[in-house]
């Protein structure tokens, strides 16, 4: 599920991507039309608050590795946080529109796969500078 401001920031970023050229970035093309076609669509406030959205601080986990904490953003870089992930990214793509215990396959720029699981969702504004350190 996308909310629609999603849903469009993730078509620019399709669209930077097929501008770009290059077998990295039209895989990536292909991953967010993938994501853009499987989406159900709706309004942000419709959105349960433990879905990932291009705005929040994500908590997840990558195979068996240690949970991470970032912080997801479309376009402007958030130079007020540590652990940015972009929306236009392999990883950002995939994590988009999961829920809270959902797991996903991700594959990255090389064609490897993994598996993906979320953890939890916090709002930048409610989340706290202690996992920013």
């Amino acid at each position: 599920m996308l909310s629609r401001e999603d849903y469009w920031q993730l078509n620019d970023h399709k669209l930077r991507c097929e501008e770009l050229g290059g077998p990295r970035f039209i895989r990536l093309a292909r991953l967010i039309r993938e994501a853009l076609l499987d989406a159900t669509i709706t309004e942000t406030e419709e959105l349960a608050a433990d879905v990932v959205t291009g705005r929040v601080h994500v908590t997840f986990r990558v195979d068996r590795r240690p949970p991470e904490t970032r912080l997801l953003y479309h376009w402007d870089y958030p130079d007020y946080a540590r652990r940015p992930l972009s929306v236009g990214s392999f990883l950002g793509v995939t994590l988009m529109g999961m829920a809270v215990g959902q797991r996903r396959r991700v594959v990255d720029g090389d064609g490897n796969t993994r598996e993906v699981q979320v953890l939890g969702v916090h709002p930048p504004s409610s989340f706290g500078a202690q996992f920013l350190d």
